[in-house]
């Protein structure tokens, strides 16, 4: 289940945050990790940029993305975007 924290941000009960911190970027934060996902406003929505090989901001960029984990935060990172009413496609890089 979600909780918004205001019209951009929001908590999950699966113990994840995800937060717009910029009009370029929004933050996945889960416990004390951050990952930056980049946006481009796009007509009506958003264009999601996921990297391939994506990593945590500092100080935990050394712990390891698994590829099963990119695929559960780019779902979450779908669901989030889909409870806020923001339309989205999603491109790898």
């Amino acid at each position: 289940m979600f909780h918004r924290l205001n019209n951009r941000d929001l908590e999950s009960d699966e113990g994840f945050a995800f937060k717009c911190v910029h009009r370029f970027y929004y933050h996945y934060i889960e416990g004390d990790k951050v990952l930056k996902i980049f946006v481009e406003p796009i007509k009506n929505g958003l264009e999601v940029i996921f990297e391939s090989q994506p990593k945590w901001e500092e100080p935990s960029e050394k712990d390891e993305i698994t590829e099963a984990k990119a695929i559960q935060i780019e779902s979450r990172v779908r669901e989030s975007l889909t409870f806020m009413g923001i339309k989205h496609i999603i491109r790898k890089k």
